[in-house]
């Protein structure tokens, strides 16, 4: 008997790639989407080449998009062959296959269609990753330049919305500061004034965050979202921690963070809900689990 199965690829095995033979007679589905997030990594030197991508879930930060295939059980098998998978030993496998949902894109949006699918994972966190979660998009970042997020940045989602992309997200932290919510926002809002996050110094505390490696460019829009050309916050080269993948401590990094300017620190003012809920998503990114800070959230006008 000949099984059907769907496959999810993302790289190599996408058409007009160098593997997509593999495929030929196989039932093309339609471009897809992961429905749950997971991290992709992949070399690309300076002329933008870009090695084999990884997919793994030690960094959920972005769907993983590529294309879904039926293919049959001689097909899989020539599949788990490229991917070095031994389905009866992951341990052994250089990519293990594993079932995940996925969402087929082509589909018009009333008639979005979801099934389950086989990916190949392979955690490879010392290679760039792709912020997107598009193997055609990954491509190198030049001056690249590192970024502490300790607020609403946490989030890579935010993050990629702000800068477009980065090309490193690792969990990290600054010592001797902790979090409070005491800078004061740019103008009133219809919920009236409210508190951003800033990073106050604390002996004998670290405040976790996320450190980014982003291009010029990518600092200076930051620049812009963060008002430093109006001393909302000023930058600062500083000391982070960061941890390698067994979680053991590595030399510090000297990176970028952003202090809230001086006249612009207030305390005692509420925090959007929608900026708070940035904060929690990176900090469960992070396995942070230590409370915030005592807030009072920023209800909408019609609750008050």
């Amino acid at each position: 008997m000949n099984d059907l199965h769907t496959v999810f690829v993302y790289g190599t095995l996408q058409q007009g790639c160098s593997n997509h033979g593999l495929l030929a007679g196989s039932l093309f589905l339609g471009s897809a989407r992961t429905c749950e997030e997971f991290v992709m990594r992949t070399l690309v030197d300076s002329d933008g080449r870009k090695g084999i991508p990884f997919v793994g879930r030690d960094l959920p930060i972005s769907l993983i998009r590529g294309e879904a295939y039926l293919v049959d059980d001689a097909t899989l098998a020539a599949i788990d062959g490229l991917e070095g998978c031994i389905p009866d030993d992951p341990e052994a496998s250089w990519y293990r296959r594993e079932l995940v949902s996925i969402e087929i894109t082509d589909e018009p949006d009333y008639e979005k269609k979801y099934c389950e699918a086989y990916i190949y994972l392979h955690e490879r966190p010392i290679s760039p990753l792709v912020s997107s979660g598009r193997w055609q998009e990954a491509s190198p970042i030049e001056d690249g330049q590192w970024y502490f997020a300790y607020g609403s940045n946490m989030n890579p989602a935010r993050m990629s919305q702000r800068t477009g992309r980065f090309n490193q997200c690792i969990p990290a932290s600054l010592r001797g500061h902790t979090l409070a919510f005491n800078k004061r926002a740019g103008r009133r809002r219809a919920r009236g004034l409210q508190a951003y996050a800033n990073a106050v110094p604390h002996p004998g505390r670290d405040l976790p965050g996320m450190l980014y490696r982003v291009s010029e460019q990518g600092m200076w829009l930051l620049d812009q979202f963060e008002g430093v050309e109006w001393g909302h916050y000023r930058r600062a080269p500083m000391q982070v921690q960061q941890k390698d993948v067994n979680g053991l401590s590595m030399p510090p990094t000297t990176a970028w963070v952003y202090f809230a300017g001086s006249d612009h620190v207030e305390e005692g003012l509420p925090v959007e809900d929608r900026y708070l809920h940035h904060i929690l998503r990176g900090r469960a990114i992070l396995g942070v689990t230590d409370d915030l800070p005592e807030v009072e959230i920023a209800l909408p006008r019609s609750m008050k």
